[in-house]
């Protein structure tokens, strides 16, 4: 699901400036040397090497034009993004730029879905580097920043600020009420998780960001809501390659099955002889992640929305269900026990597991 980000607008200028050092290369090379004498102003071209010195001449001062309007241009772009920069830092909202850059990514994907990847580290760096702020002060993962109050909320009315067209009145009102309520939830959530496992704690999270972002994006019109919707469904996606490592398999069934047993056994501090005892839990966990994929597929088909939260929180909780079961059939020891209740890693695999018989209503 993680998607990669592309360079937005804030970086346009820097664009614009390699752009301005190829033509300064080019009119290095392209420039005649200079004449040793110059010719008298009015003198007429009366031999070939006299209209060869005037070709040269308006040659050169071409590239000269050329040159001063490609740093006209990067000086505009600069002060654009200067001007960007002030504007977020007065509002408060760290979100500024990045968010026009994300922007920017989704309007160049649009149009052009190959163009655009150099350069796309600088953005995930810096939307990194903020990510891990929110987190440290907040007391959470990397990759549960974006389910804090300074995280989704921010991000979205950031991006929101300067639509075109702007927000309505009510809009406002409902972006207003989605800080508030998922803050209320949040705060909430971080007075009262004594008892939670960190993949519980996070499931709440993600049902109380979801939730609210949800209600607020139902009261947009089209065109705000088709943008939050992208840079919700982008965050979303995100956090699985954020923060806490992820585990991989691929292959056959029964060979992603067994990886996953090892990857647990290691993971909960079990030893790798006793990795086959996970295979039945992890078949299981596989059916449910597999049902939750197909359902979304079946409802992105449709046209029905909402689809891809539904299978965020589904595959969360077919860990949280795996997890539980690992508690239940094991005798645990301390270091096991502390292992499971702070398990984290989230798991992706490329094959799936062997689907249930299909409903024959559904053929």
């Amino acid at each position: 699901m993680a998607r990669g980000f592309v360079i937005g607008l804030f970086l346009s200028a820097a664009l614009t400036l390699v752009v301005c050092k190829l033509l300064d290369r080019r009119t290095a090379s392209a420039a005649p040397a200079p004449e040793s004498a110059a010719k008298p102003a009015g003198t007429p071209a009366t031999t070939g090497a006299a209209a060869a010195d005037e070709i040269a001449r308006l040659k050169s001062e071409n590239e000269t034009t050329k040159k001063k309007i490609a740093d006209s241009k990067a000086a505009q772009a600069r002060a654009a993004e200067a001007a960007a920069a002030a504007k977020s830092a007065k509002s408060g909202n760290p979100w500024g730029k990045i968010a026009k850059g994300l922007l920017a990514f989704l309007k160049q994907l649009k149009e052009d879905p190959k163009a655009g990847m150099a350069g796309s580290q600088d953005l995930m760096i810096e939307m990194m580097a903020l990510l891990g702020k929110i987190a440290k002060e907040r007391g959470v993962a990397l990759n549960e920043g974006l389910l804090t109050p300074e995280g989704l909320p921010a991000l979205l009315a950031a991006a929101l600020e300067d639509a075109d067209p702007p927000l309505t009145d009510s809009e406002r009102q409902a972006l207003e009420k989605f800080v508030a309520d998922m803050t209320a939830g949040f705060e909430a959530l971080q007075k009262d998780k004594e008892g939670r496992t960190t993949l519980e704690q996070r499931l709440e999270m993600m049902r109380n960001g979801l939730g609210t972002s949800e209600a607020f994006m139902a009261e947009l019109g089209p065109e705000h809501a088709e943008v939050a919707t992208q840079l919700k469904a982008m965050g979303m996606g995100m956090m699985g390659s954020l923060g806490a490592a992820s585990g991989f398999a691929s292959g056959t069934p029964e060979e992603i099955r067994d990886s996953f047993s090892k990857q647990w056994a290691k993971a909960l501090k079990f030893d790798e002889s006793q990795a086959a005892a996970f295979g039945p839990i992890v078949e299981e966990y596989m059916r449910t992640v597999d049902a939750s994929t197909a359902a979304f597929q079946k409802d992105m088909l449709a046209g029905i929305k909402g689809g891809e939260s539904k299978m965020i929180l589904a595959r969360l909780d077919a860990q949280i269900a795996a997890q539980k079961k690992i508690e239940s059939s094991f005798t645990l020891t301390k270091a096991q026990k502390k292992a499971l209740d702070g398990w984290a890693t989230t798991y992706v695999y490329w094959g799936g597991a062997k689907a249930t018989p299909p409903d024959p209503q559904d053929k």
